[in-house]
């Protein structure tokens, strides 16, 4: 039985009443479906302190990651061949523990770091068979497996974190701090971003980039708490603010869901309005002060594996968005407070639902009385 705390599993797909909540001791919006959520100042997994850049970022939601994903013990080999497109072929031969299941990451002896399980091709289902492996790390790993024991690891607190990624504070680029109810302050220069990839932001772990990757047909949820401190430049050019790139490369206009300081066509996910579930953004004008919550919801989008890339928040110039010379000097400042993500498919809630109750708990947290109410910062100068 999964390790929820209160809650009570029965053999049910989806939830049976998403009017009601769960009973939850991790937090009220989880449920089986919830792949991420960070949140700096949450009850069960805070963030201590300033956390340094390459530090781990608790994944709230790792227990919900790591039942989805499952785990496997199994004899196979790998083709000789380059990692990074479907097509890859692993074959199993006997099944010692558990299923394999799309979006597992393996380990073993000559195994790359990072080789996932994409699609099965052929076999029982979960067992011995034919499987697409791919890379979660780099589209030009090469290597040769021969027959050999390979694990499916289990997600765990440690493989579904997150990482801050990023260039370190320095004067010129960027000043951090932690807010007094616990929000991380990450104010980003407007005029000393001169240099590529300056940025910070905060990478999902490879475990739950691996499942949307497995998984690009299914539905999802996407939203985050932020407060802006100051404005980005009101540019084409500005930096997103949160990015999941899981699918189709060549351009911004193809990443899985893209927000950016305003509504605008890098919102849109693959194959633009028709994937859109629903977009909700509680300032009305998101380039301006203040505490924000925006969601996105997405529907089946597809597409070839091309690269992954799963950002819950971001500010400055990185992956797509680089080059300082056209995205430079333009990011927004803000407090970051918390990020989810949902499968709405494994879960079997609707957007509209999951959306109602995440921005009640928003206006509960910032209402009167909330914990993250009447916070204060120092304001950017750089």
């Amino acid at each position: 039985m999964p390790d929820y705390g209160l809650d009570i599993a029965v053999p049910y797909t989806g939830d049976p009443d998403p009017t009601l909540p769960w009973a939850d001791d991790d937090d009220a919006l989880l449920v089986p479906g919830s792949i991420m959520l960070v949140d700096f100042a949450h009850s069960s997994s805070p963030v201590s302190g300033l956390p340094a850049i390459g530090s781990s970022i608790p994944n709230i939601a790792w227990k919900r990651l790591r039942d989805a994903v499952g785990s496997a013990v199994f004899t196979g080999r790998i083709d000789n061949g380059t990692v990074g497109t479907a097509g890859n072929l692993m074959t199993v031969t006997a099944i010692a523990a558990g299923k394999i299941m799309p979006g597992q990451v393996l380990t073993g002896t000559n195994v790359a770091t990072g080789v996932m399980v994409l699609s099965q091709v052929s076999g029982t289902t979960g067992g011995p068979g034919v499987y697409n492996v791919v890379s979660t790390t780099s589209s030009s790993v090469t290597f040769n497996v021969t027959t050999t024991t390979i694990t499916a690891n289990p997600v765990d607190a440690t493989s579904g974190a997150f990482t801050l990624l990023g260039s370190n504070d320095n004067s010129q680029a960027f000043a951090r701090e932690r807010t007094p109810k616990g929000g991380l302050h990450v104010a980003a220069s407007q005029t000393n971003q001169g240099t590529d990839n300056q940025y910070n932001s905060i990478d999902s772990s490879r475990a739950a980039k691996a499942w949307l990757l497995a998984n690009p047909s299914h539905s999802y949820y996407f939203s985050f708490w932020d407060t802006v401190t100051k404005p980005a430049v009101d540019t084409g050019n500005t930096p997103p603010q949160m990015v999941f790139n899981t699918l189709l490369g060549g351009g911004t206009s193809n990443y899985f869901t893209v927000m950016n300081f305003k509504d605008t066509v890098n919102n849109l996910p693959v194959s633009g309005n028709a994937n859109r579930l629903g977009y909700v953004d509680s300032q009305g004008t998101p380039n301006s002060l203040g505490n924000r919550f925006r969601n996105m919801g997405i529907n089946q989008a597809t597409g070839a594996f091309s690269g992954l890339l799963g950002a819950a928040f971001i500010a400055g110039q990185t992956g797509a968005w680089s080059q300082a010379a056209t995205y430079g000097n333009k990011s927004a400042s803000r407090i970051w407070y918390r990020a989810y993500v949902e499968d709405l498919t494994l879960s079997g809630r609707t957007y509209a639902d999951v959306s109602s109750q995440d921005q009640a708990l928003w206006a509960a947290a910032f209402g009167a009385g909330g914990r993250y109410n009447g916070d204060t910062y120092t304001a950017p100068t750089i």
